[in-house]
């Protein structure tokens, strides 16, 4: 538990000095208990504050970076696990990360956000994940017009997010993303729709630069054919979790006829980036065996 007499917090009084953190930049805070007033305190003694991640903060439950005296550019908060609610307003906040449970995210007045990285922690559950990103995009919506960056790790349910449905439908309107750039997608192979709701994705994003797939296939039922939807600036494409089934063929394939001008294109197999992330050698032969199989 980060100690609060270090910055005179006890008993409810709160210090407007911190002694030698003036020029502070960058503050990170890893398996170190904080509560929202201590950062909060952080943020409001430290005027040259640009960074700032915490991890693993099992005492963090609510967070408000408001003001624009706040310098903070870069906020990332993973895996707290009792965090309930963020609000971020009149700032010039340039970059959100955040990967655990939906919580309650509020933002207004950021005209400088332009990257939005937001993660489930129940991927494998897909009403679970469904409602989480549903809930996710409502809360971005006052600044999806200005986002360059976007990674979202469920693509299935980019349909659920504003129409409350997986069902593809032509007639609904998607939202544009008119500045996206650069997107992350996690792609549920072995899903019916799959490949309709990625072609969806690409139409809303007309001027998207570099597309990357993160690919988690069972081989479950096949999936279906999508209409072909010309894309003319996606330049580098990058598929990571590659395992060569049926399906995931289907989507390297689709992006290969749909992608006008690919100059670049990335396949990552299955056992060396699943186990590139969980760091176990044995773990790499044998996923790499059960691929070659």
């Amino acid at each position: 538990m980060f100690p609060c007499k270090l910055l005179g917090l006890e008993e409810g009084f709160a210090s407007k000095h911190c002694v030698g953190l003036k020029s502070l930049k960058v503050l990170s805070f890893n398996f170190v208990d904080v509560t929202g007033e201590i950062l909060e305190h952080f943020l409001s003694v430290c005027p040259f504050l640009e960074r700032l991640s915490v991890s693993f903060a099992e005492k963090l439950v609510n967070l408000r970076v408001v003001g624009s005296s706040i310098a903070l550019k870069y906020l990332k908060l993973d895996t707290c696990s009792d965090l309930k609610r963020v609000e971020i307003s009149d700032t010039n906040l340039v970059s959100f990360i955040h990967d655990g449970t939906a919580i309650d995210l509020r933002l207004s007045n950021v005209p400088s956000l332009v990257e939005v990285a937001i993660s489930s922690l129940n991927i494998a559950r897909l009403c679970a994940s469904a409602a989480f990103m549903r809930l996710a995009f409502t809360q971005l919506a006052c600044c999806l017009h200005q986002l360059e960056t976007l990674m979202i790790n469920t693509q299935e349910v980019l349909l659920t997010l504003f129409f409350g449905s997986q069902e593809y439908n032509e007639d609904c309107t998607f939202p544009i993303l008119p500045n996206l750039k650069h997107s992350e997608l996690t792609v549920e192979g072995d899903y019916k729709l799959s490949l309709s709701q990625l072609s969806f994705f690409m139409k809303a994003s007309p001027y998207l630069q570099r597309l990357t797939l993160k690919h988690h296939s069972n081989e479950g039922e096949k999936i279906k054919k999508a209409a072909n939807c010309p894309h003319h600036y996606i330049k580098v494409v990058e598929v990571l979790g590659y395992c060569g089934r049926t399906n995931a063929v289907e989507h390297v394939m689709f992006l290969m006829e749909n992608v006008v001008a690919l100059e670049k294109l990335v396949i990552v197999p299955y056992w060396l980036w699943d186990c590139h992330h969980s760091g176990s050698d044995s773990g790499k032969r044998e996923r790499k065996n059960e691929a070659k199989a």
